[in-house]
């Protein structure tokens, strides 16, 4: 038996409910209830156990469960997405919405700079808006499989740079740990056991990140991160 502990690399098919009703999910005959059309295309969830990749009270129903056994877990409002807050519903001048090209009209779910919010209701040049998660102050019901743990190099390094940057940034891996040159950031030391680095390639603005994600991706990868400067334009 091949359970899971915090830190695993994992993918995982899964289904939600709340209130008997289902949510999301990556499971193909699930999923096809959400999208009839099929425009989804179910993919594995890949996640890594206790990084918060998940809402927390999935995170910890992953733990201990079993590789290739069907698990069911309830999971409180609070462990989900949170309790509902009176304070997250506010009245925003329409003028924030036409600013940005927008008509909000009742009932309609919008992402705009102030964040995710559904519109309740529109009166005159007031708008008043949910920014709630809709699924907030529900309790969610999660069955999921662990299909395997992730065990592969590569696919667990671009795994935590998709975590960390929200993408995977053009970026090569190096068996063995090198000297940073004067155009990288890397936090490589001799003899420091680090199994060599992974270079971020991109534009300047990428340094910041690159510098301040480091050792938490060296703790994750048990190697170095590093960015070298690369001219998009010139490289098309």
């Amino acid at each position: 038996m091949v359970t899971v502990k915090k830190g695993d690399y994992v993918s995982v098919e899964f289904s939600g409910y709340t209130d008997g009703e289902l949510f999301d999910s990556n499971v193909a005959k699930d999923l096809k209830k959400l999208d009839p059309e099929g425009k989804q295309e179910a993919k594995p969830l890949e996640v890594i156990v206790g990084e918060g990749m998940v809402v927390p009270g999935f995170d910890a129903g992953l733990e201990g469960a079993e590789v290739g056994k069907e698990k069911k877990i309830e999971v409180s409002a609070a462990e989900g997405y949170g309790e509902r807050h009176k304070s997250l519903v506010r009245v925003i001048p329409l003028k924030v919405f036409t600013e940005q090209n927008v008509t909000p009209q009742p009932g309609m779910s919008l992402m705009l700079q102030q964040g995710m919010m559904k519109i309740l209701s529109v009166g005159g040049a007031r708008v008043t808006a949910d920014m709630n998660h809709p699924l907030a102050g529900k309790d969610l019901t999660f069955t999921f499989v662990v299909k395997k743990k992730i065990t592969d190099e590569k696919a667990k390094v671009g795994l935590v740079l998709k975590m960390l940057f929200r993408q995977v940034p053009s970026h090569r891996v190096e068996d063995n740990a090198k000297e940073a040159s004067s155009s990288d950031t890397s936090n490589t030391k001799k003899g420091d056991g680090v199994r060599g680095r992974v270079v971020v390639e991109g534009p300047k603005a990428l340094e910041q990140f690159v510098a301040a994600f480091g050792e938490k991706f060296k703790g994750l990868v048990g190697k170095d991160l590093a960015w070298e400067e690369k001219d998009e334009k010139k490289s098309n």
